[in-house]
């Protein structure tokens, strides 16, 4: 982060910049000069976008070249053709600003890294690579989203914009759904119940909640009843761990979506996405959100 700016330089910058002469201010501060542009930024222009699809994002120091760490998988296991040892390199884990946390990197750690081109470094250069999952065994292989060398900008630095960046990315995927939804209510679980249907470990198991009203964020009010009718998925299957589950007596904000997925009879809404279901204690932020849509951070 840039250090804390005086109260003269935040003054000068709110003024139209073709009023303020050039040279020396009071204070010995200085304006640059008519025309000189702002110092280029380290960050590419689709950083965000990197950020948006890499699962993990870390400092690695090339230890090989054309080399992995792992043995070549069968042609049925890499449909599009990403195994090439001429676009791949080894790596040691020096820091790691995302990873997963059931898959987390072990610093010192040697993994690799397919290239999105043969590599113009050599061994030992330092970089902030932005990958996702390829393959895991001993070790992991990782496909390139992006990367930056070491030296373009202090990894704190580097850290702090990923984090940025994130938070835009989790703000608007919000501020998208809460839009997007039917309504946006803070209510109470009064009741819950299994709904009709086969039980199967791989499939939903649909229930539905009876939702009190106490509040309504975007979308219309109750008129008709204080209560909304609220299916979810409520039995943990494994391919439904993520979805948001409900309870009696939790007392919550609730982006309801009309039930277009279950098939099952009846008008109810739908809760389904894990941004779905969000904390009453962000509820001043949620409020915010919804009145100033988030805007990108400055790259």
């Amino acid at each position: 982060m840039r250090p804390f700016l005086s109260l003269c330089v935040l003054l000068a910058a709110a003024c139209d910049a073709a009023a303020l002469p050039s040279g020396p201010l009071s204070g010995g501060l200085a304006l640059p000069p008519a025309g000189v542009a702002r110092p280029a930024s380290p960050f590419p222009p689709d950083f965000i976008d990197l950020v948006a699809h890499a699962g993990w994002i870390f400092q690695a120091t090339v230890t090989e070249l054309h080399a992995a760490t792992e043995p070549a998988p069968p042609p049925w296991a890499d449909p599009q053709n990403q195994w090439d040892l001429e676009k791949m390199v080894v790596v040691r884990i020096d820091q790691v600003a995302v990873a997963p946390l059931q898959d987390e990197l072990v610093l010192g750690s040697q993994d690799t890294i397919i290239l999105r081109a043969p590599p113009s470094f050599g061994v030992g250069f330092a970089g902030y690579f932005l990958v996702s999952a390829f393959e895991v065994g001993r070790s992991w292989v990782f496909t390139e989203q992006g990367r930056l060398p070491a030296n373009a900008v202090p990894w704190d630095s580097f850290a702090h914009k990923v984090n940025e960046v994130r938070r835009y990315l989790f703000d608007r995927a919000l501020y998208d759904r809460m839009v997007g939804a039917d309504r946006v209510i803070v209510g109470t679980v009064q009741q819950v119940a299994r709904l009709p249907g086969g039980v199967s470990d791989n499939q939903p198991e649909w229930w539905q909640a009876t939702v009190g009203v106490d509040g309504t964020l975007r979308g219309p009010r109750p008129t008709a009843s204080p209560y909304y009718p609220v299916r979810y998925e409520g039995s943990g299957n494994p391919c439904c761990i993520g979805m948001p589950k409900l309870h009696v007596s939790d007392h919550a904000i609730l982006l309801l979506y009309p039930d277009t997925v279950t098939g099952l009879s009846g008008d109810a809404f739908l809760i389904i996405d894990p941004l779905d279901l969000q904390r009453t204690q962000d509820l001043v932020r949620l409020e915010a959100l919804l009145g100033a849509p988030p805007e990108p951070p400055p790259l």
